[in-house]
């Protein structure tokens, strides 16, 4: 079965969060005027866009421009093709970015959306969160919001590492301890942590477990109990900043 409406309703942004979080599969057709757009969802994951002559990414973040039009979702129906592998969180805030640069520049109108306006503070918001508890974390070195798909969706660093560099490994590490505890049958699993001679990685899950926050710091100065408290303290303030 099928639902339609007005972007007046719910907005494109909006239509993404509900459909992802439900693990829709299906596709979502948008038509604004003489305009048309489609969007493909699978298990839950934007997996491919279409509008006009753009696809991927670039037509998401023109279709989350729409103020006005109509929308209907057909479940089911699978995708063409897949073009999409950044999270659906990611998009929005990506797409955000994208406003906040075209504002910036004046280049903005009236197809900016109020709900995009109101995402451009999300990314920074986390990143200020994560540079508040890098502040606490004695040795802090690095942290770093990251989908269950692998796709950063915030970071911050007081070095020149790159957290995104190493979060797809970092979530198929914890995955892989997940399961194995899932096996064991020893009940669910909070955090993992990963010792080495110089450093401490810790990965915990937010609620919901679709993202997890990964913290490094310096093994030699670093308290692994402060790192710890401070992680579960963080933890719920950077969920409820994710948008959905």
């Amino acid at each position: 079965m099928g639902t339609q409406g007005s972007l007046h309703d719910m907005t494109v942004a909006d239509l993404i969060q509900v459909n992802c979080q439900d693990h829709k599969t299906g596709k979502l057709s948008l038509n604004n005027g003489a305009m048309q757009g489609n969007l493909y969802f699978k298990n839950g994951n934007v997996i491919h866009a279409e509008m006009g002559q753009l696809q991927g990414e670039a037509a998401v973040y023109e279709l989350l421009s729409w103020e006005e039009g109509l929308f209907k979702l057909d479940v089911g129906h699978e995708a063409p093709q897949s073009t999409i592998t950044r999270s659906w969180a990611g998009l929005i805030m990506e797409g955000a970015r994208l406003l906040d640069e075209k504002l910036a520049n004046n280049d903005s109108d009236e197809s900016v959306t109020n709900d995009l306006k109101e995402t451009i503070v999300v990314a920074p918001k986390i990143e200020d969160i994560l540079k508040e508890m890098g502040g606490e974390m004695q040795g802090y070195i690095a942290s770093a919001v990251t989908g269950m798909d692998g796709l950063n969706i915030a970071q911050h660093s007081k070095t020149n590492i790159d957290p995104e560099a190493i979060s797809a490994q970092m979530t198929m590490l914890l995955k892989l301890v997940d399961s194995t505890v899932g096996k064991l049958d020893a009940g669910t699993v909070q955090d993992n942590l990963v010792t080495t001679a110089n450093a401490y990685v810790l990965m915990r899950f937010l609620p919901g477990r679709q993202h997890f926050l990964g913290v490094a710091v310096d093994r030699k100065a670093a308290n692994l109990g402060n790192m710890r408290l401070i992680a579960n303290i963080y933890s719920e303030r950077i969920y409820k900043a994710i948008p959905r």
